[in-house]
């Protein structure tokens, strides 16, 4: 949990807190590494792939609703700003290193 943690830029009890509830609703099952019962696997239940496939559906509509009219080259211009800005955040400490071209995750795509 620590990973995911880290990867999200969230508190750890918190993270843990929100997996229970997931786990609890059946949308995520948990599962102990075999060689290290401190690890835990995190896995999507079918009930949870489900509710991401509706979810992305979901943003994905109000992503092109919110966008709708604006210039592509001018919301490129932005997004290009932000990811600087985010850079110069992260590296002055004042933000967690994010890469919004990997979903907001941490961890950098490979080239």
């Amino acid at each position: 949990m620590s990973a995911l943690a880290d990867d999200l830029a969230m508190d750890r009890t918190t993270l843990t807190r929100n997996m229970d509830h997931l786990t609890a609703r059946g949308l995520v099952e948990r599962r102990a590494a075999p060689r290290d019962r401190r690890k835990v696997s995190l896995e999507l239940s079918a009930a949870g792939k489900t509710a991401c496939e509706r979810a992305a559906k979901i943003v994905a509509q109000e992503d092109a609703r919110l966008l709708e009219g604006l210039d592509p080259a001018d919301l490129g211009s932005a997004a290009r700003t932000l990811e600087r800005l985010l850079a110069s955040l992260a590296s002055a400490g004042a933000a967690p290193s994010i890469n919004p071209a990997n979903g907001g995750s941490n961890r950098r795509r490979a080239p």
